[in-house]
């Protein structure tokens, strides 16, 4: 390593991996192995070529063209319009798919900095497991700032690099970060230069194992991971909704096709000695499990997902109607899909899918349940029904949906009964007080129905509308902002005088349209740490409170 000056940072990354002494275990040795092929490729140029589950299948892999050698002295400038583009990307997209941490982190291997997960819900179950539930003080060197607390860092991931998280537990913790840290990642966003440069300084030959994430929870227990962004899909319309997984017990996955859903299982045997494809399968997910390396956990599920897909598509496409697949999805599609369950089972030395039960219909499980229609029947408020709602946008976690209807759109939200009625109740009583133009507050368009349940309610759309979160204040003037907190006010203003409150004020829940207008939202009641105290929760005092975080947010004392 004595020429090491000359060296590109790919070519010292093998050289360190390749010549580092063996191991003593037989683990450690297949780790040392791995990281050495992985620096090797990466100076190499080398691209891995598509799935080809031999044993599975007789078609054969399809070829690979080789990738032309790139001119010596390339290399490093290739990389570094790379990490251009990614720094781009964890500065302006609203909900990446690369993990801002990890790209500052250089003990990791190139590819791994900027390694980009399927959905942004993937990146939300990395960035918890990695990053909050092991948290320590440290420096986002993108934005120079320090981050002391999990509360600064929450609120700078999401405020800077739009990442986030719906834990209950790392929902605005303790007291809330610092005005300076929040606006210095909001004013940051837009600065790309200064950002490579920190970002290419961090890069070291000193790489380690490759952090990797994709979906479902590890869990001791069978547990659900619904992905957010309505899941992954595989290029063939086939989308990866959730998988049910746990040690020692059943592997569940829940495909999507054709507006149809797909329950696939792989069920353990009860013999000891289990020695089916689908038995080797899971015993090599339980080994993962056990390892200390997490990453083997996800790849070996990753590696379960894409062999469930390529056993069952033939499968799929001949039980899902193939006249509905133009079909716009509906809420009534979403909330009641046709389903089949499918189970991978050995036959004839290979994996092949069976089917265990006619085609039913079956509630979404992540649906909240709704509330009775008999109880809004003398509130005059129009009725939709979820068929009649075709799906354009998933715009939260699946329970805030843009939807249309006929020739206009809309947004439908759902909750928790308690939530569901008390939303209601408030947007119905402005609707009917018909507030002033100052007022800026979504009216209620109607109920959705399904089953003779209310499932949600349908309520304007605001045009454009962005989170006040996520709006730079670089270049915004002082007139704007102090428009925006008067017509908070005013919105705040005129639901007390109604005698209601908006109950979880937070700067999340104001929308900027493209007008420049400011609107309150999400008046399902409830508090967050840091903009509402406990104790002042969905009263007037907490929504006072609230707005004086708002304020500060905007940077108004």
């Amino acid at each position: 390593m004595e020429c090491s000056d000359w060296m590109s940072v790919e070519l010292i990354a093998m050289c360190n991996a390749v010549l580092t002494l063996p191991p003593t275990t037989p683990w450690a040795e297949l780790q040392h192995w791995i990281k050495a092929i992985n620096a090797i490729s990466i100076y190499s140029g080398i691209q891995e070529g598509p799935l080809c589950c031999q044993c599975f299948h007789k078609t054969q892999p399809t070829p690979v063209p080789p990738t032309p050698a790139e001119p010596e002295g390339t290399c490093t400038l290739s990389w570094n319009k790379c990490i251009s583009a990614v720094v781009r990307e964890v500065c302006t997209k609203k909900r990446p798919k690369i993990c801002f941490l990890c790209l500052q982190n250089s003990k990791l291997l190139p590819a791994d900095q900027v390694y980009s997960f399927k959905t942004p819900g993937d990146l939300t179950k990395h960035y918890q497991r990695q990053h909050l539930e092991k948290f320590q003080p440290m420096g986002c060197g993108i934005c120079r700032v320090r981050l002391e607390t999990l509360t600064d860092l929450l609120i700078h991931a999401e405020c800077a690099h739009g990442t986030v998280t719906c834990a209950p537990k790392y929902r605005m913790p303790a007291q809330s970060a610092t005005h300076a840290s929040t606006c210095v990642a909001t004013e940051t966003r837009g600065v790309f230069e200064r950002h490579v440069c920190l970002v290419r300084v961090s890069l070291s030959p000193n790489f380690s194992k490759s952090i990797h994430a994709h979906m479902t929870i590890r869990s001791q227990q069978k547990m659900a991971t619904p992905e957010t962004d309505s899941g992954a899909g595989d290029g063939d319309g086939i989308v990866i909704q959730e998988t049910f997984t746990g040690k020692r017990d059943d592997c569940e996955i829940r495909l999507s096709y054709n507006l149809t859903c797909f329950i696939v299982l792989l069920k353990r045997s009860s013999s000891v000695l289990d020695t089916s494809i689908e038995g080797n399968l899971l015993l090599e997910l339980d080994q993962s499990e056990d390892s200390p390396d997490e990453i083997l956990f996800h790849r070996c599920l990753e590696k379960i997902h894409d062999i469930a897909i390529s056993t069952c598509k033939d499968v799929m496409s001949q039980l899902a109607p193939q006249h509905r697949e133009h079909r716009p999805e509906t809420l009534e599609d979403r909330q009641h899909p046709t389903t089949f369950t499918l189970q991978l089972v050995t036959l004839e030395g290979r994996l092949q899918a069976i089917q265990l039960h006619k085609p039913r219909l079956t509630k979404y499980p992540h649906f909240p349940p709704g509330l009775d229609l008999a109880r809004f029947q003398n509130r005059n408020i129009r009725e939709i029904h979820a068929s009649e709602l075709e799906i354009v946008k998933d715009l939260h976690f699946q329970k805030v949906v843009k939807v249309s209807c006929g020739l206009k759109t809309y947004v439908f939200k759902t909750g928790e009964p308690p939530e569901l009625e008390r939303e209601v109740q408030i947007l119905q009583a402005v609707s009917e007080k018909r507030p002033p133009h100052s007022v800026n507050i979504p009216h209620l368009v109607g109920l959705v129905v399904s089953d003779n349940m209310v499932i949600g309610f349908l309520e304007q759309e605001i045009p454009g509308g962005e989170k006040l979160t996520w709006k730079r204040l670089t270049g915004v003037s002082n007139d704007t902002i102090q428009a925006w907190v008067c017509q908070i006010r005013e919105s705040i203003d005129f639901l007390h005088g109604l005698g209601v409150c908006w109950g979880d004020a937070k700067a999340d829940n104001v929308l900027v349209d493209c007008y420049g207008n400011a609107w309150i939202i999400d008046f399902g009641g409830g508090y967050t740490d840091g903009w509402v105290e406990e104790s002042a929760k969905e009263t007037m005092a907490g929504d006072l409170q609230g707005l004086q975080q708002i304020k500060k947010c905007l940077g108004i004392s």
